[in-house]
């Protein structure tokens, strides 16, 4: 009797405390209860297509506002690096630190990167950097990165640029023999990004007239002036510690890249241009070597025709027939040229089709 009358106790107790303290336990979340085996990925891997601007605005200078000394540009020269002109190239210094910015630049390297990212680097220049690291000069590394690029020269004739700042700025920015003084001198220095003979370089000048005669020196012969007009030619070496890439490389085989361009010569054209539509340069899978080289290799010469691109990027992933160039790709549902077909062993272990794939287009 006396035990079954502390059990009974001690039961009343528990309650009373179980009760007390807010009751049930919580319920565990179901995510402990499951789990995928580590031999079974149910990852698959996204289609992007990058539909890049190729019209003629991509030819005009990056940016377009007043120079800013204070202001950082990025861009395919390190902003916070000083080069010296030799040998046909700019050469970073790298066997000095980096100092915050502005940095003063003097004595043999003394060219800005932040300068020279404002004053010669074009719209084309910028997109091709970030994707790509820029236009290769020399063969690339295993891993597609480069340790020397070029600005980029398939540019239309017509499409000269020129940036300026003044001479107060250009102080520790570019080298004193180049900034106009006395008589040559209006308040300005003059960058003209070139086209035709001279499309691989620049212009320093003392006015704001390029040399349009295309004889591939930069003397323009505007001014009675004996200031000397110099050429220096788009080609940049890149630090060797950090060679140079881009987003494309960075992301590898994480996923499916593609390439479409605004259409050069479409059937269905404005004013019996030739200009409507866009056109499949690679299509989705496409080797990251092969984008890179893709994207090098694209003109800058074409009109916008934003939304019929974006139809005939459409009309590509539902493996429509092309609307605008019959020869941009060959629609066939489930074999290698479909978006959502992957084939071994880059994008699946045996060729097969994917019926579900998240797809993008940027």
């Amino acid at each position: 009797m006396f035990k079954k009358a502390v059990f009974a106790v001690a039961g009343c107790a528990l309650m009373t405390v179980l009760a007390s303290s807010g009751g049930a336990a919580p319920v565990p979340p179901l995510a402990d209860y499951k789990a995928v085996p580590p031999f079974v990925s149910q990852t698959v891997v996204p289609n992007v297509m990058i539909l890049l601007d190729t019209s003629g605005s991509m030819n005009r200078a990056f940016d377009n506002t007043v120079f800013d000394p204070n202001e950082i540009n990025n861009g395919p020269f390190d902003y916070r690096e000083c080069y010296q002109y030799a040998s046909s190239r700019f050469q970073p210094d790298t066997g000095t630190a980096n100092g915050a910015h502005p940095v003063a630049c003097a004595g043999t390297y003394d060219w800005s990167g932040n300068l020279l990212n404002y004053a010669v680097v074009r719209r084309a220049d910028i997109t091709t950097w970030a994707l790509i690291g820029g236009q290769c000069a020399v063969a690339r590394n295993a891993d597609l990165s480069c340790n020397r690029i070029k600005l980029l020269s398939n540019f239309l004739s017509d499409r000269r640029a020129t940036q300026q700042i003044t001479v107060a700025q250009a102080a520790g920015l570019m080298p004193a023999s180049l900034v106009p003084t006395g008589g040559q001198s209006n308040g300005n220095v003059y960058f003209h990004i070139m086209t035709g003979s001279l499309a691989d370089s620049f212009c320093v000048d003392n006015d704001s007239t390029p040399n349009s005669t295309g004889s591939g020196v930069c003397e323009d012969g505007a001014d009675a002036t004996a200031y000397a007009e110099q050429r220096f030619v788009k080609v940049l070496d890149v630090d060797p510690l950090i060679p140079a890439s881009g987003a494309i490389q960075s992301i590898g085989t994480r996923a499916r890249f593609g390439l479409a361009e605004f259409n050069q010569s479409g059937a269905a054209a404005e004013g019996g241009g030739g200009k409507d539509g866009g056109r499949i340069v690679t299509g989705i899978g496409t080797a990251v070597s092969t984008m890179i080289t893709s994207i090098e290799s694209l003109p800058y010469d074409h009109w916008t025709p934003s939304a019929e691109a974006l139809y005939e990027v459409g009309r590509y992933f539902a493996q429509l027939a092309p609307n605008y160039s019959g020869s941009d790709y060959t629609a066939a549902v489930g074999t290698a040229t479909d978006p959502y077909y992957f084939t071994a062993p880059t994008w699946a272990s045996t060729n097969q089709y994917a019926k579900c794939c998240q797809s993008f287009v940027l």
